[in-house]
């Protein structure tokens, strides 16, 4: 018998001996005991179903998965909707400026200036 059969026989047996001892209580005009005694058996088969391992792993979904679902909402909401917050400002470099300045103008032959600033800026 596999741990689970065998798990829910413990189970089933117990709930039999509750439902034995409401039997009882029923012959001897006892109402609240037997109550009570139904009561115990439906709470020991509730038991059995809960000690069941997909309805714990049912169980923890229930909880996680919003949680899981809600961060992964903010998350693309973050980076699709607001990517400004994942860039960062880069400074170029007066070297990087002035080759770049030379690419907007289409230039081949940088002025005697730029070549001075990129010099100066190389020393520093």
């Amino acid at each position: 018998m596999t741990d689970k059969k065998k798990l829910y026989s413990e189970h089933i047996t117990a709930a039999k001996d509750w439902l034995g001892k409401a039997e009882e209580s029923i012959a001897k005009d006892n109402d609240i005991r037997s109550d009570l005694n139904i009561m115990l058996a439906q709470a020991e088969l509730q038991r059995a179903k809960e000690k069941d391992d997909t309805a714990l792993i049912r169980k923890w979904l229930k909880w996680i998965l919003p949680w899981i679902t809600a961060i992964g909402i903010a998350v693309g909401y973050v980076y699709f909707l607001r990517p400004e917050l994942f860039t960062t400002v880069r400074e170029e470099s007066p070297a990087e400026a002035t080759c770049s300045r030379i690419a907007r103008t289409g230039s081949s032959k940088p002025a005697i200036s730029t070549i001075v600033s990129i010099r100066l800026s190389a020393s520093r």
